[in-house]
This record gives C-alpha cells, structure tokens and sequence, in this order.
C-alpha cells in the first residue's frame, strides 16, 4: 500500500518556469507568461494571477525550478531522495516515510532542471521538471 496519493491537479501551464515550496497547502508558480497561485487544500485548483511571472517568482526567497533554490528534503519522518543527470528520461526518487520506502519514477521531458520537495508541514511532495507538474499528499 502507498504511503501517499496522487493529487488530481489540473495541468496549468505548457512550460513551467518556477515555483515555491508548499506552505499551508499553497504553492505559488510562474511560466514564462503567468503567475499562479495553486491550492492543494481539498479539491486542488489552480487560479491565475494578475502579476509579473519573472517579477513575481523572484519575490520568493527560495523559489525552486530555474531560479534554482534548495528543495525541502527532510521533514520528521519523511525523508526524499534522488539523482537528475540532466537528461531526459526518468528520474527515480525514492520517498522513506517512517519505516517505508516507497520509489516513485519520475518521466523528465526535458534535461533542464528536475526538482522534488515536501511542504513545509510534510504533508505534500511535489515533482517537477518544465514540463510536468505532479504533487502527492501523505495518508
């Protein structure tokens, strides 16, 4: 049995330039030509901003993707771990919760950048690379 599900997030961009680590079930992201603001909270949904994207991203601290920041890989018991080469292909990351571990494999379309993260309550793992978009939530 998984220790977490896929969430049934509505696919938001074509290329996906950046985005932030889940904060109160909240990640904000950007392509090159909008801003988002998707909630994971309940039935996931995603809502277009009226800001900058490149302007807007840069206002995070620590906003993963092209702007290159630090991804959340640690979180109490929730433990991620992975290898991005650069090319495309699949990444396998390998999530331990508790005394599990589960491997998930990851399709990258592009070798640009990959990027895996919990939230900030570890509730949630989001995998990412320009062109594909996926979060889980742990049961």
């Amino acid at each position: 049995m998984s220790v977490f599900q896929k969430l049934p997030l509505p696919t938001f961009t074509e290329r996906l330039y950046g985005f932030t680590i889940p904060h109160a079930g909240i990640i904000y992201a950007c392509d090159h030509d909008e801003s988002f603001r998707i909630s994971l909270n309940g039935v996931p949904r995603v809502e277009v901003l009226d800001s900058k994207p490149y302007d807007f991203i840069a206002s995070f601290d620590n906003a993963l993707g092209i702007p290159g920041g630090t991804p959340l890989l640690r979180f109490n018991h929730v433990e991620v771990d992975y290898h991005f080469d650069g090319r495309p292909g699949t990444v396998t990351i390998s999530v331990r919760h508790g005394d599990q571990t589960e491997n998930v494999n990851f399709r990258t379309l592009s070798g640009d950048w990959f990027v895996a993260t919990l939230s900030t309550c570890g509730k949630y793992l989001v995998l990412a690379d320009p062109y594909l978009f996926e979060c889980f939530e742990f049961a």
